[in-house]
Protein backbone atom coordinates (compact mmCIF):
# COMPACT_ATOMS: atom_id res chain seq x y z
CA UNK A 1 0.00 0.00 0.00
CA UNK A 2 1.15 3.65 -1.12
CA UNK A 3 1.69 5.77 1.46
CA UNK A 4 0.30 9.56 1.61
CA UNK A 5 2.77 11.57 3.08
CA UNK A 6 0.94 15.15 3.88
CA UNK A 7 4.89 16.05 4.19
CA UNK A 8 5.61 15.62 0.63
CA UNK A 9 7.20 18.21 -2.00
CA UNK A 10 4.21 17.68 -4.34
CA UNK A 11 1.84 18.34 -1.64
CA UNK A 12 3.87 21.32 -0.37
CA UNK A 13 3.82 22.72 -3.85
CA UNK A 14 0.45 21.91 -4.20
CA UNK A 15 -0.70 23.23 -0.90
CA UNK A 16 1.39 26.89 -1.59
CA UNK A 17 -0.63 27.08 -5.08
CA UNK A 18 -4.07 26.52 -3.63
CA UNK A 19 -3.00 29.16 -0.49
CA UNK A 20 -1.67 31.59 -3.13
CA UNK A 21 -5.00 31.10 -4.91
CA UNK A 22 -7.17 31.80 -2.12
CA UNK A 23 -5.05 35.08 -1.30
CA UNK A 24 -5.10 35.93 -4.74
CA UNK A 25 -8.96 35.65 -5.18
CA UNK A 26 -9.28 37.54 -1.58
CA UNK A 27 -7.02 40.50 -2.32
CA UNK A 28 -8.95 40.54 -5.63
CA UNK A 29 -12.34 40.42 -3.87
CA UNK A 30 -11.57 43.47 -1.42
CA UNK A 31 -10.16 45.51 -4.11
CA UNK A 32 -13.40 44.86 -6.03
CA UNK A 33 -15.43 46.28 -2.65
CA UNK A 34 -13.15 49.01 -2.21
CA UNK A 35 -13.96 49.92 -5.19
CA UNK A 36 -17.20 49.43 -5.44
CA UNK A 37 -17.99 50.81 -2.18
CA UNK A 38 -15.75 54.32 -3.38
CA UNK A 39 -18.03 53.79 -6.89
CA UNK A 40 -21.02 54.50 -4.89
CA UNK A 41 -19.27 57.29 -2.62
CA UNK A 42 -20.41 60.93 -4.26
CA UNK A 43 -19.41 64.49 -4.07
CA UNK A 44 -22.26 66.91 -4.95
CA UNK A 45 -21.22 70.68 -4.50
CA UNK A 46 -23.23 73.74 -3.93
CA UNK A 47 -23.15 77.54 -4.38
CA UNK A 48 -24.09 80.77 -5.12
CA UNK A 49 -22.19 80.83 -8.74
CA UNK A 50 -23.75 77.36 -9.93
CA UNK A 51 -26.06 76.55 -12.33
CA UNK A 52 -28.34 74.31 -10.07
CA UNK A 53 -28.33 71.43 -12.64
CA UNK A 54 -26.77 68.19 -11.01
CA UNK A 55 -24.54 69.28 -8.21
CA UNK A 56 -21.79 67.25 -9.30
CA UNK A 57 -19.05 70.09 -10.56
CA UNK A 58 -18.70 73.89 -9.46
CA UNK A 59 -20.31 74.80 -12.77
CA UNK A 60 -23.59 72.66 -11.77
CA UNK A 61 -24.10 73.11 -8.38
CA UNK A 62 -27.14 73.37 -6.45
CA UNK A 63 -26.88 77.33 -5.99
CA UNK A 64 -29.11 77.09 -2.32
CA UNK A 65 -29.29 75.05 0.55
CA UNK A 66 -33.13 74.64 -0.15
CA UNK A 67 -32.32 73.58 -3.51
CA UNK A 68 -29.85 70.47 -3.03
CA UNK A 69 -31.65 66.94 -4.97
CA UNK A 70 -31.61 64.68 -1.21
CA UNK A 71 -33.06 61.99 -3.54
CA UNK A 72 -29.66 61.72 -5.06
CA UNK A 73 -27.56 61.48 -2.21
CA UNK A 74 -26.87 58.25 -0.34
CA UNK A 75 -25.19 57.17 2.66
CA UNK A 76 -21.24 57.80 2.70
CA UNK A 77 -21.69 60.70 -0.12
CA UNK A 78 -20.50 64.07 0.75
CA UNK A 79 -21.57 67.53 0.01
CA UNK A 80 -19.17 70.58 -0.52
CA UNK A 81 -20.19 73.89 0.33
CA UNK A 82 -18.50 77.31 -1.44
CA UNK A 83 -17.31 79.79 0.49
CA UNK A 84 -15.85 82.33 -1.94
CA UNK A 85 -12.63 83.24 -2.54
CA UNK A 86 -10.40 82.15 0.43
CA UNK A 87 -10.03 85.93 1.58
CA UNK A 88 -14.20 86.57 1.61
CA UNK A 89 -17.42 84.56 2.18
CA UNK A 90 -20.10 82.97 0.31
CA UNK A 91 -24.04 84.06 1.97
CA UNK A 92 -26.93 81.70 1.64
CA UNK A 93 -30.17 82.48 2.68
CA UNK A 94 -31.90 79.44 2.99
CA UNK A 95 -32.33 76.11 5.90
CA UNK A 96 -29.41 73.58 5.31
CA UNK A 97 -31.27 70.34 6.27
CA UNK A 98 -30.00 67.36 6.12
CA UNK A 99 -31.95 64.23 6.06
CA UNK A 100 -29.32 61.17 5.39
CA UNK A 101 -27.73 59.14 7.12
CA UNK A 102 -23.89 58.99 7.41
CA UNK A 103 -22.56 61.54 4.92
CA UNK A 104 -20.44 64.64 5.34
CA UNK A 105 -21.51 68.26 4.67
CA UNK A 106 -18.00 70.40 4.66
CA UNK A 107 -16.76 74.42 4.00
CA UNK A 108 -14.61 73.29 0.77
CA UNK A 109 -10.43 73.29 1.14
CA UNK A 110 -10.14 73.97 -2.66
CA UNK A 111 -8.44 77.30 -3.70
CA UNK A 112 -10.95 79.40 -5.23
CA UNK A 113 -13.69 78.42 -3.11
CA UNK A 114 -12.55 77.72 0.69
CA UNK A 115 -14.28 81.10 2.05
CA UNK A 116 -15.91 81.27 4.92
CA UNK A 117 -20.09 80.07 4.16
CA UNK A 118 -22.53 81.92 5.83
CA UNK A 119 -26.29 81.12 6.35
CA UNK A 120 -27.92 84.49 7.12
CA UNK A 121 -31.33 83.42 8.22
CA UNK A 122 -32.64 87.65 8.62
CA UNK A 123 -31.67 88.89 5.45
CA UNK A 124 -33.51 88.37 1.92
CA UNK A 125 -36.75 86.91 2.77
CA UNK A 126 -37.59 89.55 5.17
CA UNK A 127 -38.82 87.30 8.17
CA UNK A 128 -36.26 85.50 10.19
CA UNK A 129 -35.60 82.11 9.40
CA UNK A 130 -37.39 79.49 11.68
CA UNK A 131 -34.19 77.34 11.23
CA UNK A 132 -30.42 77.56 10.03
CA UNK A 133 -29.46 74.07 10.07
CA UNK A 134 -31.14 70.61 11.11
CA UNK A 135 -29.56 67.63 11.10
CA UNK A 136 -32.20 64.79 10.46
CA UNK A 137 -30.46 61.94 10.35
CA UNK A 138 -27.57 59.74 12.41
CA UNK A 139 -24.29 59.44 11.63
CA UNK A 140 -24.17 63.27 10.19
CA UNK A 141 -20.67 64.78 10.10
CA UNK A 142 -20.45 68.78 9.68
CA UNK A 143 -17.16 70.63 9.32
CA UNK A 144 -16.57 73.86 9.16
CA UNK A 145 -12.57 73.20 8.75
CA UNK A 146 -11.52 75.82 10.82
CA UNK A 147 -12.92 78.60 13.59
CA UNK A 148 -16.18 79.67 12.20
CA UNK A 149 -15.76 78.12 9.00
CA UNK A 150 -19.48 78.09 8.76
CA UNK A 151 -21.19 81.35 10.58
CA UNK A 152 -25.12 80.96 11.03
CA UNK A 153 -26.70 84.15 12.08
CA UNK A 154 -30.16 85.60 12.71
CA UNK A 155 -32.21 82.46 12.81
CA UNK A 156 -34.92 81.06 15.35
CA UNK A 157 -32.94 78.32 16.14
CA UNK A 158 -29.42 78.73 14.56
CA UNK A 159 -28.60 74.95 15.18
CA UNK A 160 -30.89 71.56 15.70
CA UNK A 161 -30.47 67.83 15.63
CA UNK A 162 -32.86 65.48 16.67
CA UNK A 163 -33.45 63.10 19.67
CA UNK A 164 -32.09 59.41 18.41
CA UNK A 165 -30.14 60.69 15.91
CA UNK A 166 -26.92 59.48 17.18
CA UNK A 167 -23.30 60.06 16.23
CA UNK A 168 -23.41 63.33 14.85
CA UNK A 169 -20.44 65.41 14.91
CA UNK A 170 -20.59 68.78 13.88
CA UNK A 171 -17.30 70.81 14.43
CA UNK A 172 -16.01 74.50 13.56
CA UNK A 173 -19.47 76.26 13.40
CA UNK A 174 -20.60 79.88 14.47
CA UNK A 175 -23.92 80.36 15.82
CA UNK A 176 -24.55 84.10 16.63
CA UNK A 177 -27.04 86.68 17.07
CA UNK A 178 -29.88 83.51 16.61
CA UNK A 179 -32.69 83.19 18.97
CA UNK A 180 -30.99 80.30 20.40
CA UNK A 181 -27.96 79.33 18.89
CA UNK A 182 -28.11 75.34 19.15
CA UNK A 183 -30.39 72.70 20.55
CA UNK A 184 -29.31 69.24 20.30
CA UNK A 185 -29.60 65.98 20.85
CA UNK A 186 -28.77 62.31 20.04
CA UNK A 187 -26.68 60.13 21.74
CA UNK A 188 -22.94 60.01 21.36
CA UNK A 189 -23.20 63.76 19.57
CA UNK A 190 -20.66 65.37 19.71
CA UNK A 191 -20.06 69.10 19.18
CA UNK A 192 -16.36 70.69 18.58
CA UNK A 193 -14.59 73.65 18.43
CA UNK A 194 -18.21 75.90 18.69
CA UNK A 195 -18.51 79.65 18.85
CA UNK A 196 -21.64 80.42 20.01
CA UNK A 197 -22.37 84.19 21.09
CA UNK A 198 -25.03 86.77 21.30
CA UNK A 199 -28.34 83.91 20.68
CA UNK A 200 -31.00 86.23 22.56
CA UNK A 201 -31.78 83.45 24.95
CA UNK A 202 -29.65 80.15 25.50
CA UNK A 203 -26.81 79.97 23.20
CA UNK A 204 -26.32 76.23 23.57
CA UNK A 205 -29.19 73.53 24.52
CA UNK A 206 -29.58 70.12 24.61
CA UNK A 207 -32.75 70.50 25.84
CA UNK A 208 -33.80 68.83 23.05
CA UNK A 209 -32.36 65.33 24.16
CA UNK A 210 -34.44 61.92 24.40
CA UNK A 211 -34.11 59.46 27.72
CA UNK A 212 -30.27 58.67 28.48
CA UNK A 213 -28.68 60.23 25.97
CA UNK A 214 -25.11 61.76 26.53
CA UNK A 215 -23.65 65.09 24.35
CA UNK A 216 -20.41 66.42 24.23
CA UNK A 217 -19.50 70.11 23.97
CA UNK A 218 -15.14 70.21 23.12
CA UNK A 219 -13.00 73.40 22.62
CA UNK A 220 -15.81 75.91 22.65
CA UNK A 221 -16.15 79.32 23.56
CA UNK A 222 -19.83 80.49 24.66
CA UNK A 223 -20.24 84.13 25.02
CA UNK A 224 -22.23 87.23 24.61
CA UNK A 225 -20.44 90.95 23.62
CA UNK A 226 -22.92 92.77 25.86
CA UNK A 227 -23.64 91.49 29.67
CA UNK A 228 -27.10 89.83 30.39
CA UNK A 229 -28.98 89.88 27.72
CA UNK A 230 -29.48 91.26 24.10
CA UNK A 231 -33.15 91.54 24.97
CA UNK A 232 -35.91 91.19 27.26
CA UNK A 233 -34.83 87.74 27.57
CA UNK A 234 -31.35 87.18 29.58
CA UNK A 235 -29.22 85.27 27.24
CA UNK A 236 -27.76 81.83 28.88
CA UNK A 237 -24.63 79.64 27.92
CA UNK A 238 -25.37 76.56 28.65
CA UNK A 239 -28.03 74.36 29.38
CA UNK A 240 -28.70 70.71 30.20
CA UNK A 241 -31.82 68.76 30.26
CA UNK A 242 -34.16 68.61 31.82
CA UNK A 243 -35.59 65.22 33.42
CA UNK A 244 -34.22 62.73 31.26
CA UNK A 245 -31.66 61.35 32.75
CA UNK A 246 -29.46 62.76 29.81
CA UNK A 247 -26.10 63.75 29.91
CA UNK A 248 -23.77 66.91 29.01
CA UNK A 249 -20.30 66.51 29.02
CA UNK A 250 -18.26 69.63 28.95
CA UNK A 251 -14.77 69.68 28.25
CA UNK A 252 -12.07 72.35 27.80
CA UNK A 253 -14.21 75.23 27.13
CA UNK A 254 -14.33 78.99 27.93
CA UNK A 255 -17.51 80.33 29.17
CA UNK A 256 -18.30 84.33 29.22
CA UNK A 257 -17.65 86.43 29.38
CA UNK A 258 -21.44 88.44 29.29
CA UNK A 259 -23.64 85.92 29.79
CA UNK A 260 -26.55 85.42 32.73
CA UNK A 261 -26.05 82.14 33.38
CA UNK A 262 -22.58 80.25 32.53
CA UNK A 263 -24.20 76.41 32.67
CA UNK A 264 -27.24 75.72 34.02
CA UNK A 265 -27.13 72.20 35.31
CA UNK A 266 -31.22 70.77 34.95
CA UNK A 267 -29.67 67.04 34.73
CA UNK A 268 -26.23 65.05 34.31
CA UNK A 269 -23.41 67.46 33.77
CA UNK A 270 -19.49 67.07 33.80
CA UNK A 271 -17.14 69.93 33.36
CA UNK A 272 -13.62 69.27 32.89
CA UNK A 273 -10.81 71.89 32.35
CA UNK A 274 -13.11 74.76 31.61
CA UNK A 275 -12.77 78.91 32.72
CA UNK A 276 -16.20 80.64 33.55
CA UNK A 277 -15.90 84.40 33.12
CA UNK A 278 -18.35 86.41 35.09
CA UNK A 279 -21.95 85.23 34.57
CA UNK A 280 -24.49 88.77 35.67
CA UNK A 281 -26.21 85.86 37.99
CA UNK A 282 -24.61 82.71 38.61
CA UNK A 283 -21.69 80.87 36.57
CA UNK A 284 -22.80 76.93 37.64
CA UNK A 285 -26.43 77.14 38.52
CA UNK A 286 -28.09 73.67 39.99
CA UNK A 287 -31.71 73.90 39.13
CA UNK A 288 -34.30 71.84 40.63
CA UNK A 289 -37.66 71.42 38.19
CA UNK A 290 -41.01 69.85 39.38
CA UNK A 291 -43.89 69.41 37.59
CA UNK A 292 -47.42 69.07 39.52
CA UNK A 293 -46.99 66.29 42.19
CA UNK A 294 -43.74 64.73 41.30
CA UNK A 295 -41.00 64.70 42.88
CA UNK A 296 -37.49 66.72 41.88
CA UNK A 297 -35.68 65.48 39.57
CA UNK A 298 -32.28 64.45 40.44
CA UNK A 299 -29.22 65.91 39.83
CA UNK A 300 -25.14 65.32 39.09
CA UNK A 301 -22.61 67.61 38.82
CA UNK A 302 -19.17 67.68 38.67
CA UNK A 303 -16.09 69.81 38.06
CA UNK A 304 -13.10 69.26 37.75
CA UNK A 305 -10.10 71.52 36.74
CA UNK A 306 -12.38 74.15 36.56
CA UNK A 307 -11.66 77.75 37.03
CA UNK A 308 -14.59 80.59 37.98
CA UNK A 309 -13.92 84.14 38.39
CA UNK A 310 -16.61 87.05 39.01
CA UNK A 311 -16.42 90.12 39.92
CA UNK A 312 -17.62 91.14 43.55
CA UNK A 313 -21.12 92.25 42.25
CA UNK A 314 -22.99 92.53 39.24
CA UNK A 315 -23.93 95.80 38.58
CA UNK A 316 -25.92 95.07 35.38
CA UNK A 317 -28.58 92.87 37.94
CA UNK A 318 -27.74 95.09 40.97
CA UNK A 319 -27.81 92.01 43.43
CA UNK A 320 -24.85 89.44 44.06
CA UNK A 321 -23.76 86.66 41.61
CA UNK A 322 -23.23 83.30 42.51
CA UNK A 323 -20.13 81.17 41.09
CA UNK A 324 -21.95 78.56 42.06
CA UNK A 325 -25.53 77.40 43.54
CA UNK A 326 -28.07 75.29 43.73
CA UNK A 327 -32.14 76.20 43.84
CA UNK A 328 -32.83 74.45 47.07
CA UNK A 329 -29.72 74.81 48.76
CA UNK A 330 -30.87 75.45 52.17
CA UNK A 331 -33.67 73.53 52.66
CA UNK A 332 -33.08 70.61 49.76
CA UNK A 333 -33.36 67.15 51.35
CA UNK A 334 -30.21 64.55 50.84
CA UNK A 335 -29.92 63.38 47.07
CA UNK A 336 -31.48 65.64 45.47
CA UNK A 337 -28.26 67.18 44.07
CA UNK A 338 -24.80 65.15 43.66
CA UNK A 339 -22.22 67.89 43.57
CA UNK A 340 -18.39 67.23 43.84
CA UNK A 341 -15.65 69.68 42.76
CA UNK A 342 -12.37 68.84 42.20
CA UNK A 343 -9.03 70.55 41.77
CA UNK A 344 -10.64 73.55 40.91
CA UNK A 345 -10.67 77.76 41.45
CA UNK A 346 -13.17 79.83 42.79
CA UNK A 347 -12.10 83.87 42.51
CA UNK A 348 -15.08 85.77 43.61
CA UNK A 349 -18.48 85.48 43.50
CA UNK A 350 -21.00 84.11 46.11
CA UNK A 351 -21.88 79.84 47.11
CA UNK A 352 -25.45 78.80 47.71
CA UNK A 353 -24.67 75.70 48.73
CA UNK A 354 -26.12 73.61 51.98
CA UNK A 355 -23.82 74.45 54.61
CA UNK A 356 -23.91 71.37 56.42
CA UNK A 357 -22.23 69.62 53.43
CA UNK A 358 -18.47 69.64 51.82
CA UNK A 359 -18.76 69.78 47.99
CA UNK A 360 -15.26 70.35 47.11
CA UNK A 361 -12.08 68.88 47.34
CA UNK A 362 -8.74 69.94 46.49
CA UNK A 363 -10.22 73.35 45.81
CA UNK A 364 -9.04 77.03 46.16
CA UNK A 365 -11.30 79.56 46.70
CA UNK A 366 -10.84 83.17 47.39
CA UNK A 367 -12.80 86.90 48.01
CA UNK A 368 -15.91 83.80 47.84
CA UNK A 369 -18.90 84.59 50.10
CA UNK A 370 -22.03 82.90 51.02
CA UNK A 371 -21.49 79.19 52.45
CA UNK A 372 -17.76 78.91 51.65
CA UNK A 373 -17.33 75.76 53.88
CA UNK A 374 -18.93 73.72 51.07
CA UNK A 375 -15.97 74.24 48.86
CA UNK A 376 -12.90 74.85 51.11
CA UNK A 377 -11.90 75.76 54.70
CA UNK A 378 -9.67 78.92 54.10
CA UNK A 379 -9.28 81.93 51.38
CA UNK A 380 -5.81 81.22 49.62
CA UNK A 381 -5.39 84.11 46.70
CA UNK A 382 -4.42 81.96 43.39
CA UNK A 383 -2.33 84.42 41.93
CA UNK A 384 -3.42 84.79 38.45
CA UNK A 385 -1.26 86.50 36.13
CA UNK A 386 -4.05 88.98 35.26
CA UNK A 387 -4.72 91.27 38.60
CA UNK A 388 -8.04 90.69 38.36
CA UNK A 389 -9.02 91.82 41.74
CA UNK A 390 -8.95 95.19 40.56
CA UNK A 391 -11.65 94.74 37.70
CA UNK A 392 -14.41 96.93 38.12
CA UNK A 393 -17.97 95.32 38.53
CA UNK A 394 -19.38 97.22 35.79
CA UNK A 395 -16.34 95.71 33.16
CA UNK A 396 -17.43 95.39 29.60
CA UNK A 397 -16.63 92.32 27.32
CA UNK A 398 -12.73 93.53 26.01
CA UNK A 399 -11.60 94.18 29.50
CA UNK A 400 -12.89 90.88 30.89
CA UNK A 401 -11.90 89.20 27.76
CA UNK A 402 -8.09 90.46 27.71
CA UNK A 403 -7.67 89.30 31.30
CA UNK A 404 -4.83 86.22 31.74
CA UNK A 405 -6.50 83.51 34.21
CA UNK A 406 -2.86 81.28 33.94
CA UNK A 407 -0.89 80.95 37.38
CA UNK A 408 2.03 82.89 38.50
CA UNK A 409 5.26 80.91 39.25
CA UNK A 410 4.22 81.23 42.81
CA UNK A 411 0.72 80.42 42.47
CA UNK A 412 -0.51 78.30 45.67
CA UNK A 413 -3.04 77.09 43.51
CA UNK A 414 -0.71 75.20 40.74
CA UNK A 415 -2.39 72.16 39.63
CA UNK A 416 -5.53 73.21 40.11
CA UNK A 417 -7.89 75.21 37.81
CA UNK A 418 -8.40 75.00 33.88
CA UNK A 419 -5.01 75.02 31.70
CA UNK A 420 -7.11 77.41 29.74
CA UNK A 421 -6.39 80.73 30.85
CA UNK A 422 -8.23 83.09 28.14
CA UNK A 423 -10.56 82.30 25.06
CA UNK A 424 -7.41 82.98 23.03
CA UNK A 425 -5.88 80.18 24.47
CA UNK A 426 -8.49 78.16 22.81
CA UNK A 427 -9.16 79.60 19.75
CA UNK A 428 -5.49 81.85 19.01
CA UNK A 429 -5.03 85.14 18.41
Amino acid sequence: MRKILFGGVKKNKSCSLLRYSLVAAGIALTSLCASASSADAATYYVSVKGSNQDGKTWASAWKEFDQINWNKVSARDTIVLDGGNGNSSMTYYSCLKIPIPNIVVTRTSEPGHNGLVILEGGGRYGAPLPMGIAIMAMGVRLEGLGWRGISVRNCGVGLTTGANYTNVLVRNVELRNNRLGAVVAGNNSRFDQIISHDNTDRNFSTEGCGSSETVSLTSSWIYNTTPGATSSMPSRGIQSASGKSSTLNINRCVIGPGLSTGVEVNDYVYILNSLLINATDVNIGVFNKATGNSPLFPHRFKAKNVTSFMTNRSSVRNYSHYCVGAQSAPTGGPGVITAAMENSIFYGGEVYLRPDQRYATDTTQFRVTGNTMALSDTMVDPKFKSDVGSVPDDANFNTLNQLDFSLQATSPAQGRGSNLSSSRSLTGP
